[in-house]
């Protein structure tokens, strides 16, 4: 489970962005439709404390003051379990863009496991539990900004689309 989690997340953070402009003479592909939620629950023993948690995949639907879907922002979050969700912190994490979405900061820094950056680019990916998550004080939520990661752009007008990819989109 925790090697296909691990992968997941390897390809969430390499999935290639589209960021130039969409070539008007193609046909129009149909909007992809992002996977339904998924929840999965966790003990982690890292640092000598265990660490019980539930894992959470989905996205959220943006729209236009019209109704109109801008954009598809998927996210993965980490929540304690036993904790009294109306007193424990959350902590919301973004990277920088364009293309790079929040797996490395998941999967390298502040998540309940981390993937040992190895020098052989063959090697298979082995997941290790992270002694220094973050999980410990604050549940984490890593969303991908439109067009990084999973996340994706729908807007069909290009005024939208250019202001969803700029600075005053991204804030």
């Amino acid at each position: 489970m925790i090697r296909r989690l691990a992968i997941a997340l390897l390809l969430l953070a390499w999935t290639p962005v589209l960021a130039q402009a969409p070539d008007r003479t193609a046909a129009p592909r149909p909007t992809p439709t992002l996977p339904q939620a998924q929840l999965t629950h966790h003990t982690l023993d890292v640092g000598g404390r265990t660490l019980k948690f539930s894992g959470t995949a989905d996205s959220i639907r943006l729209s236009n003051a019209k109704d109109e879907p801008e954009s598809d922002i998927a996210f993965i979050a980490w929540q304690s379990e036993g904790a009294d969700p109306h007193t424990r912190p959350v902590t919301f994490v973004f990277n920088g863009g364009p293309g790079m979405a929040s797996g490395w900061l998941q999967v390298g820094a502040l998540g309940p496991w981390r993937i040992p950056l190895v020098p052989v680019p063959s090697a298979q990916p082995e997941p290790a539990p992270n002694a220094e998550t973050w999980l410990d004080f604050t549940d984490l939520v890593f969303i991908d900004p439109p067009g990084t990661g999973y996340s994706r752009v729908l807007a069909k007008d290009e005024a939208d689309r250019k202001r969803i990819w700029s600075v005053e989109g991204d804030i």
